[in-house]
């Protein structure tokens, strides 16, 4: 669902928690894993008992693909997760050392919103 017509219905939207720090794929990163350059986004970090980490994502993890759409840069993938509603699984088509496999990402609130349910983190339309 596009963020727009959640705006739209209901008037915010809540940014869902991943628990990853992403960065995109280096040269030298991109010639370790036999990628070419700039494709796919590399798991930099993973927060401890984050989704990422309970979906069992990597650091060094590269991500090409979100629900089959490829990801190429940071920005779009972290906007197409962060947008996408909490409890909802986002299936990763990740690339490792061992090969290419698939990971079910379910996004979460993030804990500040966990931990006060009162003071959401929202973006309310003017």
């Amino acid at each position: 669902e596009l963020l727009v017509n959640r705006l739209m219905r209901e008037g915010s939207f809540e940014r869902s928690y991943v628990g990853l720090t992403l960065k995109y794929v280096s040269y030298k990163h991109s010639e370790r894993t036999g990628l070419p350059p700039r494709t796919g986004v590399r798991v930099k970090r993973v927060v401890r008992d984050g989704p990422g980490d309970l979906a069992d994502l990597k650091a060094n993890d590269v991500i090409i693909e979100a629900d089959g759409v490829p990801m190429n840069d940071e920005s779009s993938l972290s906007w197409k997760l962060i947008s996408t509603p909490a409890y909802r699984p986002v299936t990763l088509k990740v690339i490792r050392t061992e090969g290419e496999r698939y990971k079910t990402l379910t996004l979460t609130l993030t804990p500040w919103t966990l931990a006060d349910k009162n003071n959401r983190h929202t973006v309310p339309i003017p």
